[in-house]
């Protein structure tokens, strides 16, 4: 199958995807924006984002979502209360509240970085996740280790 790239607006990008999920088709788009940091680059990584029972959804899934005000994120599961999903993305320090089941948009089952696929079910991402959840309280202090190491790594690649 050959793949068309475009580029689109975010805007304009997800209510296709919401549509192509409802069809029950697999979408993979590059991701915009640094609240997943360190795990899903901004404009440097891929998601492979799929449909699934939404009322079944466990810690550590990360999940595009709509707010009732329109906005899409694509942020992790940090707890799951009945069919509601508290989440946060990755590189924040604050939750975004309660999601309902039915906010829910898609899954991401894989992580494409530099052509390689990250399965976000396998064992050990499913341990590295659960670490950095449980890290949570100390994320502060981590994020800035790796944003300096980051612009440590540019000045002495370029």
């Amino acid at each position: 199958m050959e793949r068309t790239i475009k580029k689109v607006s975010t805007h304009d990008l997800f209510p296709i995807i919401e549509e192509l999920l409802a069809m029950d088709r697999q979408v993979i788009f590059t991701v915009k924006g640094r609240s997943m940091l360190p795990f899903i680059g901004d404009n440097r990584d891929q998601i492979i984002l799929e449909k699934k029972d939404f009322t079944h959804l466990k810690r550590g899934d990360i999940i595009l979502f709509k707010l009732k005000c329109g906005k899409y994120i694509l942020h992790r599961i940090y707890e799951v209360k009945d069919r509601s999903y508290h989440t946060i993305g990755d590189g924040n320090l604050h939750f975004d509240g309660w999601i309902e089941s039915n906010q829910v948009i898609g899954v991401v089952s894989k992580i494409i970085r530099k052509g390689k696929e990250i399965d976000c079910n396998s064992t050990k991402w499913k341990v590295i996740f659960a670490i950095w959840m449980k890290l949570l309280p100390i994320r502060r202090y981590l994020l800035k280790a790796c944003y300096g190491l980051s612009k440590i790594k540019r000045k002495i690649f370029t």
